[in-house]
């Protein structure tokens, strides 16, 4: 039985997303898991605050907080902009609208 040990405020899960496997599930603050996302691990997984999982990623361990996941394989293509996504959460601005994605976001 998969336990979602904790999800975040602001996340954003997708249509025809697959949970399968992970003892125990941790999704941080802010994260958007797009169309077509599969978490198949052994064990635990933590998704990292202000991650974004891109559309059809494979997700099979932990995911580092404001990462930017894309497939093939897993491929950190990037990070959110540390600043700018501190800002706009600690401001209650930020609500994961937008893909996703911050203006300013490094790629």
């Amino acid at each position: 039985m998969i336990e979602i040990q904790h999800m975040g405020k602001g996340c954003r899960i997708h249509n025809d997303v697959v949970i399968e496997h992970p003892d125990k599930l941790v999704i941080g603050d802010n994260v958007h898991i797009h169309r077509g996302a599969f978490i198949d691990a052994v064990g635990s997984v933590t998704i990292g605050a202000g991650a974004v999982i891109g559309l059809g990623v494979v997700v099979a361990r932990d995911v580092p907080p404001r990462a930017i996941v894309v497939v093939p394989d897993f491929k950190i293509i990037g990070y959110r902009d540390t600043e700018k996504y501190d800002l706009l959460n600690t401001t209650g601005q930020y609500g994961g609208v937008g893909g996703g994605r911050l203006a300013g976001d490094q790629t």
